[in-house]
């Protein structure tokens, strides 16, 4: 094995909270897999002198060491390592970060490497809020819309102000949180997921609609699982013309003022397992005689997988439904286990 590019020292951090442990910025002229080998010493009384390079998990704290193991990356890359422990006395934590190239490591197929240890991820972009609300959110719109086809993007904890700029996830980018109460993207315009998208414990607030798949987007094969998605307007709302095309959402709360979800115009398939839909009809855009629901649709197929649908409207001028068709195209499969 070669040596590696660099060791960087990890000094003193208190991962009673989440922390940067350490950076690393890759060479110019450098470009392909690395490896970030992570190894820290606990001082705390009940773990005084133990290391670990992996996550640990026992009856009472959780420790987490995060990348690891494989990164592709390229020159002027920055890859930040952050760690975390639920142990409040994990307060100086020290080790290191050895940076090598993958290639060296034989943990890749490349010249003289005849087995391949693990395959390689694809590309993993970490966002931390920033100590601000609306540059965390800047920067987190940057970083998902630019994101590559089978890439990672990683969001920590904390409110990501998006002052009503939408996001558009591209194909095959997945969004993963830190929980749903956790990594907050707040008044967002909306989020627009791309084809096999996958959203993960975020939690998404707008004044408008939380996630859009309107007319043109032809989105297919979209995940969305434990996220809370509340919008003024609509929660989820699908605008969607293209036969066949699937959504899944489980875990998730998904709450609005007027329609949890409305999905028009469309046969798009959709299965909800475990969600709740939640409305209260306190939106101001609705007038006398207008429909509020929990879900709504016209054309589309839904599976319903032990769900909650719930309406607590106390405006006595308009027409509540828990669930309701517009058109007789709609077919509904509901489903209770346990």
């Amino acid at each position: 094995m070669s040596d590696p590019l660099q060791t960087i020292a990890i000094s003193s951090k208190d991962m009673s909270s989440r922390v940067l442990l350490g950076s690393y910025t890759v060479p110019t002229g450098f470009a392909g897999p690395i490896t970030l080998d992570v190894v820290v010493e606990r001082s705390s009384n009940d773990y005084a002198g133990d290391r670990y390079s992996r996550t640990k998990r026992d009856a009472t704290s959780t420790l987490e060491l995060m990348p690891s193991l494989l990164q592709e990356v390229e020159a002027a890359d920055v890859v930040e390592v952050y760690g975390q422990s639920t142990n409040s006395s994990d307060t100086n934590v020290s080790g290191e970060i050895v940076v090598r190239d993958a290639r060296d490591a034989g943990l890749v197929q490349g010249p003289g490497v005849d087995t391949p240890l693990q395959a390689l991820p694809p590309r993993t972009i970490y966002i931390e809020h920033d100590g601000n609300d609306a540059t965390s959110g800047a920067a987190l719109k940057v970083a998902v819309e630019g994101a590559s086809a089978g890439g990672l993007v990683i969001v920590g904890s904390g409110v990501f102000g998006l002052a009503s700029a939408n996001i558009v996830v591209p194909t095959e980018v997945s969004v993963i949180g830190a929980g749903r109460t956790q990594t907050l993207i707040d008044n967002i315009g909306y989020l627009q997921p791309g084809t096999r998208t996958r959203l993960s414990d975020l939690g998404i607030t707008t004044p408008n609609v939380a996630i859009s798949l309107n007319t043109g987007t032809s989105a297919d094969g979209v995940i969305i699982e434990r996220c809370d998605l509340h919008g003024d307007i609509d929660g989820i709302y699908v605008r969607d013309s293209n036969n066949g095309h699937k959504l899944r959402c489980e875990d998730c709360r998904i709450t609005s003022n007027w329609d949890a979800m409305a999905v028009f115009e469309s046969t798009i398939e959709v299965t909800l397992v475990r969600c709740q839909l939640f409305t209260d009809g306190s939106s101001g855009d609705i007038t006398p005689g207008d429909d509020v629901n929990a879900l709504t649709t016209d054309h589309a197929s839904f599976i319903l997988i032990d769900c909650v649908l719930t309406t607590n409207v106390a405006d006595a001028t308009v027409n509540i439904h828990g669930l309701f068709s517009y058109e007789s195209g709609a077919s509904f499969v509901l489903v209770r286990t346990g």
